[in-house]
């Protein structure tokens, strides 16, 4: 009995190949039918168990290695789709639920950026977000000569984009210097100072916008941005730095350009 070449709905080629060699052999060993589908003898043992619980294939008489199987009428076929569709239908019913589990228990996604350009793009991203950036800093980390100057420009590129961000500084004399003299403009940024030796310096950056953390670490040799997304532990950062921002005194005159 032929059966189209291409894949039956339902059932796999070599699954079809079984079948259909079944269905010409009427009732054979594994052995034959492995030799009339071209497949090797494992295979087609394994694909005839899986035909049996698709009700497509059933034991005939012999026992042990003299096992034979005849096929079921091919009527059973519409049977096995039958009960695929509803499989189907189940699990599309199930896909809103589904995803909202996913999303409960999504990873976070986590990305490295190396070197000096890979730290530039990291915080060239950050330029798109639609939320404020809070930063906590070491600014004599970037007191190097191949970032300041990109430093002062990415400011200036925030400011132009009307992005607020409010600073967590490790107060130090160049940092108060630089600070209050912000190289572009004050009207998005607030700011206010870490005292000296509450933290060790650190010599890094931590951004935290959208569902974004943002690590950055300036110094070489081992000049690398980490971007992590996860809502979670944005949240916790977040938390981190509303708590000591809301415990340090206001700086005075930061609306000045």
């Amino acid at each position: 009995m032929a059966l189209p070449s291409q894949n039956t709905p339902g059932l796999t080629e070599n699954e079809l190949r079984v079948y259909q060699a079944l269905l010409d052999l009427g009732t054979a060993r594994v052995s034959t039918i492995s030799k009339r589908a071209n497949l090797n003898r494992t295979t087609s043992y394994d694909i005839l168990n899986r035909l049996m619980l698709h009700g497509l294939v059933a034991p005939a008489s012999g026992v042990g290695s003299r096992k034979q199987y005849t096929a079921e009428h091919p009527v059973q076929l519409t049977h096995h789709l039958n009960r695929q569709q509803r499989t189907i239908e189940l699990l599309r019913e199930k896909i809103p639920e589904l995803a909202l589990l996913y999303k409960t228990i999504k990873k976070p996604s986590i990305k490295f950026f190396e070197g000096t350009e890979g730290l530039k793009q990291i915080f060239l991203e950050s330029l798109t977000s639609k939320t404020e950036i809070l930063a906590i800093l070491d600014v004599e980390a970037w007191d190097v000569p191949d970032l300041t100057a990109w430093g002062k420009n990415y400011n200036h590129m925030r400011a132009q984009q009307k992005l607020h961000e409010r600073i967590l500084a490790l107060e130090t004399p160049k940092t108060v210097q630089w600070l209050t003299h912000y190289p572009t403009t004050l009207k998005y940024t607030k700011y206010k100072f870490i005292p000296q030796g509450t933290f060790p310096f650190f010599n890094a950056e931590v951004n935290i916008y959208e569902n974004k953390v943002l690590i950055a670490l300036p110094q070489k040799p081992n000049r690398m941005g980490i971007l992590i997304q996860s809502e979670e532990l944005a949240t916790i950062f977040r938390t981190m730095f509303e708590l000591v921002w809301r415990s340090l005194p206001e700086i005075k005159k930061q609306n000045k350009k």
